[in-house]
């Protein structure tokens, strides 16, 4: 029994306990993970056999990272709702956590004083590029996952080009043109160094000057901040939104390829990546002055787009922003009257306010800001690229200044709310165009002319100190049509009623022959791009109706027989002008469709030389009331207006996403003199 026991003591015979093995001092990550033996080579024997990646790490986070990485997707695979993209997304989130652990310096803390501004200014352009990681084993360990759930691989390994913080963004270094933003889980396209510049000098070249709410330099320099970090922040959602929409107003301001070529409008992309960021934010009243200056652009878009719908919407929103936000009263404002932030919170007003009273008039709805609940200074005339937001308040240059302009369209906003406060609005409107209506269109003629002859020369719109740009020459043309056709439609319904003496068919006449005598002279505009070409369409399109109801009928009983030719001249040039406009223009194309019956008449008595009272009657197919659509301002007086056709039982079919068709897009927003939203108003 002593030597039995001897021998198991000594572990020499074939019954005794086996001594401890070899031990290793580090295991590999997958058999830390999974708690098995590990010979501790490199590949140890477990991962061979298991045929595993075999890594050795002597960082604690490998191993936390990957069974943390184990919960989530035990508890994701109990939640019905979490889609698989939704956990792949959380843990390559995780896994960027990790590699930054692994790829920061461990110096002593003794000497160990870098701040997190200082790791924010090393950060490269923000993009795809930010993601990626020299740790393989957490990519090839995700990577894995991804294999197992059929995920195809979504982290593009091609090399990037970055932009240094310190990169200015007219320095165009060679980017690649697939660019990517994140902010929070999500990744978003964005445009390569070219496209981006190319936009922005777009939109502050053409768009912004005539809707002067933001600072050139001030969203320059922020934006320059934002894109150099390795995550969006969540603060900058309102102002990355900003950028999205700009990118989409200015595609689909500079596409002028023929409509037929086109799938869908050019700018939808970026705009449904706009809409999506913004998502509640707009309905929330939370946000600061970026949500704003979104929403402006935002209507914009959407009216180029020929919504005009949900432009009214939207410019609703945005008027309801501006109360909540304290902007329509300036003594609530801080005290200090000379700051930047002063200054920008008058142009965005303001802007906010044209934009709101051209969006209504042409939909024929009642405006969303009233006067009387403004107090709010007009901005002072200073050229935007002298302002910067931590500089002093430069001099006012009014020959430089796009806010003169702006002044004529604040004066513009508030005469077109007193015409539709007299003549269109549901309580001062009755049927026909009688003696009071007569009485007040007169009036508010006159007052209108009073601005034009006393106030407007003072307004320096083209510089008298050097030669006038095109710019300057389209805001000139723009003031000037804008009020031609504001006093133009004080006497539409008198002029489609037919019933109009000789001193209105004259004044009307003169408008109508002056606007497209303006617009011609620009004629090369209609196939350039630029935000010129809608504007020009509009008031062509306004003109046209005009023209058209003074040759339906014979001029010589009220003594114009001899004006004839010349509104018969004019019609025929602004028919061209619109037809050129219409092969790339949407909303061009839309009037023409609205006004399409009265055009082929009045072509057909101009080639023939006659008027409708030298034919018969009976020859016509339609009667006034079609040909001449749009007789009053209010869709709520139209005659026929199909209201039923908005009101669905069941809108939940018509969304963006599914609008992956032209057909399907003009379905959602119905056209032509059914439709809502006249753009020649």
């Amino acid at each position: 029994m002593a030597d039995t026991v001897g021998e198991e003591t000594a572990g020499t015979g074939p019954a005794t306990k086996k001594l401890r093995g070899k031990y290793t001092t580090q295991a590999c990550v997958q058999c830390r993970q999974r708690k098995l033996k590990c010979s501790g080579e490199n590949p140890c024997h477990t991962c061979v056999r298991r045929h595993r990646n075999c890594v050795f790490s002597d960082d604690r986070a490998v191993s936390e990272f990957l069974k943390q990485a184990r919960k989530h997707l035990t508890a994701d695979a109990m939640e019905g709702d979490v889609s698989i993209e939704a956990r792949v997304g959380r843990l390559e989130a995780e896994m960027q956590m990790v590699a930054q652990k692994l790829q920061t310096p461990r110096p002593d803390s003794s000497h160990y004083s870098e701040t997190v501004d200082d790791v924010d200014s090393e950060i490269t352009y923000a993009g795809e590029t930010a993601l990626h990681t020299p740790a393989h084993a957490f990519t090839e360990n995700v990577q894995q996952i991804k294999e197992r759930m059929g995920i195809p691989e979504s982290i593009d390994k091609s090399p990037r080009t970055v932009v240094s913080p310190q990169m200015t963004l007219h320095d165009e270094p060679s980017v690649p043109s697939q660019v990517q933003v994140q902010i929070g889980l999500r990744k978003l396209p964005f445009p390569d160094q070219q496209l981006y510049n190319d936009y922005l000098d777009f939109f502050f070249d053409d768009i912004n000057p005539c809707h002067p709410c933001v600072n050139e330099a001030a969203f320059r320099s922020r934006s320059e901040r934002m894109l150099a970090r390795r995550e969006v922040q969540k603060n900058e959602t309102c102002f990355l939104a900003l950028h999205y929409v700009v990118f989409a107003l200015a595609d689909i301001l500079r596409d002028v390829s023929l409509l037929e070529k086109r799938a869908l409008p050019l700018g939808r992309r970026w705009y449904k990546h706009a809409d999506d960021l913004i998502g509640r934010l707009k309905y929330s009243g939370h946000g600061d002055l970026s949500l704003l200056q979104y929403l402006v652009f935002e209507a914009l878009y959407l009216t180029h787009e020929d919504r005009p719908n949900a432009a009214y919407n939207i410019a609703g929103l945005m008027c309801r922003l501006c109360f909540q936000f304290g902007l329509h009263q300036q003594s609530r404002w801080p005290e200090d009257a000379h700051t930047y932030g002063r200054h920008m919170k008058e142009r965005i007003f303001w802007t906010a306010y044209f934009v709101d009273r051209r969006i209504a008039l042409s939909c024929g709805r009642p405006y969303g800001m009233n006067d009387r609940d403004i107090d709010v200074d007009l901005p002072a005339h200073i050229a935007d690229k002298d302002l910067y937001p931590d500089q002093p308040l430069p001099a006012a240059n009014p020959e430089t200044s796009s806010i003169v302009y702006l002044t004529c369209m604040i004066a513009f906003g508030k005469f077109s709310g007193e015409v539709w406060d007299n003549m269109f609005s549901a309580a001062s409107t009755t049927q026909g165009f009688d003696a009071r209506q007569s009485e007040m269109a007169t009036v508010l003629d006159a007052k209108i002319r009073y601005w034009l002859d006393a106030v407007l020369p003072s307004l320096p719109i083209l510089p008298s100190t050097f030669t006038p740009s095109k710019q300057h020459l389209r805001q000139q043309l723009l003031v000037s049509t804008r009020f031609a056709q504001l006093r133009l439609l004080l006497r539409r319904r008198l002029m489609t009623s037919l019933t109009y003496a000789a001193h209105d068919a004259e004044v009307s006449g003169a408008l109508a022959n002056d606007i497209v005598r303006n617009i011609a002279q620009l004629s090369e505009e209609a196939t350039q791009p630029s935000s010129f070409r809608f504007h020009m369409a509009a008031a062509l399109g306004g003109a046209l109706l005009v023209l058209s109801t003074l040759l339906y009928r014979p001029l010589d009983g009220i003594g114009l027989q001899d004006s004839r030719d010349g509104f018969a001249d004019s019609f025929q040039v602004a028919l061209s002008l619109l037809r050129q406009l219409a092969t790339g223009l949407l909303a061009a194309r839309r009037i023409m469709e609205d006004l399409k019956d009265i055009t082929n008449v009045v072509s057909t008595l101009i080639t023939r030389s006659v008027t409708i009272t030298q034919q018969s009657p009976a020859s016509m197919s339609t009667g006034t009331n079609v040909l001449f659509p749009y007789t009053a301002a209010d869709f709520a007086q139209q005659s026929g207006y199909p209201y039923e056709n908005l009101m669905m039982d069941d809108a939940t079919n018509y969304s963006m996403d599914s609008w992956t068709e032209w057909n399907d897009f003009m379905a959602v927003e119905p056209v032509g003199p059914q439709g809502c939203g006249a753009h020649w108003l």
